[in-house]
């Protein structure tokens, strides 16, 4: 059969997972997968590709493609989004332990030697997308400038593209900065984008985040208010914070 039978479906939807994410192939969405055999839905083939190569990874209301809009949002105290609201008109900030799977550019921290996949963080990114990455981050030059970010594609990944904010120091063993957080701002202020996503800018290790959560985060949320002070990120409007799930 192609569809996997889940061992505990009452916890994967109580956890805020979608019931028709259980396909055995990618995409692993049912309801996608009957729209890609089913005639008359797709505009043009262009719209047909892109819906093909799509993955929500099982996350509602935030990722899916179909009916997010009549997804209720996950209800289990463990798995509820933490939201903030900022005092900057115009401004909505969301805190989650899972990615947004829909912003316009993805911020992810990165060794100077342009290693982003060595940080302890699960990306959710297929084996082609993150070779695909790879790939164009092997044509920078390293070590990275510490205070530099560098910018790829973001093939498969729903995102326009990637900045790699390099924050460990893997040349001289030197640490863990944040020296390139307001240089990552810019480049998406430049880029104009609408939201921005920011995955843990820490290394994470089984017993906890270097450095703290609490310090990465207060260096994300200042790097962001130094470059919306300075006349930046006028076209944003929502940032969405990644934390680890023991972060809380």
């Amino acid at each position: 059969m192609k569809f996997e039978i889940r061992p505990d479906p009452e916890s994967w939807m109580a956890g805020g997972s979608c019931p028709f994410y259980f396909h055995r192939d990618m995409p692993r969405c049912v309801i996608t997968r009957l729209a890609l055999t089913a005639r008359d839905v797709f505009d043009d083939r262009a719209e047909r590709d892109e819906v093909a190569t799509h993955d929500c990874h099982g996350l509602v209301p935030q990722s899916c493609s179909w009916i997010a809009n009549l997804w209720a949002p996950p209800t289990s105290p463990s798995n509820r989004p933490i939201v903030e609201r900022p005092s900057t008109p115009g401004m909505e900030v969301h805190v989650d332990h899972r990615p947004s799977g829909g912003c316009d550019v993805l911020l992810i921290p990165t060794t100077r030697m342009g290693h982003f996949d060595r940080m302890g963080q699960d990306l959710g990114w297929s084996h082609d997308t993150m070779a695909a990455i790879r790939s164009e981050v092997e044509m920078f030059e390293m070590p990275l400038d510490r205070d530099r970010c560098i910018e790829t594609r973001a093939p498969g990944t729903g995102y326009s593209f990637v900045v790699h904010v390099p924050i460990f120091d893997d040349v001289a063993l030197g640490g863990i900065g944040f020296d390139a957080l307001d240089h990552a701002f810019v480049l998406a202020s430049d880029a104009g984008v609408a939201s921005i996503e920011v995955r843990p800018m820490c290394v994470v290790t089984p017993s906890g985040t270097l450095p703290g959560i609490d310090e990465c985060t207060s260096a994300v949320d200042a790097s962001f208010d130094r470059v919306r002070s300075a006349g930046g990120l006028r076209s944003c409007s929502f940032l969405w914070k990644v934390i680890p799930e023991f972060g809380r």
